[in-house]
């Protein structure tokens, strides 16, 4: 998969998945032995499609609006993820990471 296409599946993950809250994106996008690691602290695991979409409606529902952007082109060699939610216990925003990511 080319950089662009990374960075087009990115967005259509951020924007679909939890801006729209369309859960079958997760279905289309997260494979179904897909683990995803620490979303709930520490060493959690959310396994497969079906627990991502739990996952994605208990934030959905902590918070009236989520909005979730990307900050930086995964093209610039990092990324952030800016939320902005209504119940700042929940979902606060974070600046960019400084991970790398090699497509």
């Amino acid at each position: 998969m080319s950089v662009n296409e990374n960075i087009e599946r990115t967005r259509r993950w951020f924007q679909e998945v939890w801006n729209e809250g369309r859960f079958e994106t997760v279905h289309d996008l997260f494979s179904p032995d897909a683990v995803a690691r620490g979303q709930r602290g520490g060493e959690s695991e959310i396994r497969g499609p079906e627990e991502f979409v739990k996952f994605v409606r208990e934030i959905r529902g902590a918070s009236a609006s989520p909005a979730l952007s990307m900050e930086k082109s995964l093209r610039a060699g990092t990324t952030g993820i800016n939320s902005e939610c209504s119940s700042k216990s929940v979902c606060t925003s974070s600046p960019p990471s400084q991970h790398r990511y090699a497509a």
